[in-house]
């Protein structure tokens, strides 16, 4: 697998962890137990869904590089057969 590949993959499962962090905090603050102003809660809900629109395009790439590597494998072994 290629490096800047492996970096996607490692980009994306941080994402993840950030994303659920977030999502965490954000059913805190929907349950009362943590305070913040509706423009900030407004900032967060936005910053939540660009985060996990980044998500999915980051798993997409990836998926795609992967899908390659294994086409290009196997075009490579037909051709030497």
């Amino acid at each position: 697998m290629e490096d800047f590949v492996k970096r996607m993959i490692t980009e994306r499962d941080e994402l993840k962890e950030r994303i659920d962090k977030l999502e965490d905090f954000m059913s805190k603050v929907k349950n009362g137990d943590v305070t913040v102003s509706e423009p900030e809660l407004e900032l967060l809900e936005s910053q939540l869904e660009y985060m996990k629109k980044y998500y999915i395009v980051l798993d997409t790439r990836i998926g795609f590089h992967i899908l390659t590597t294994i086409s290009n494998e196997k075009e490579t072994e037909d051709e030497s057969i």
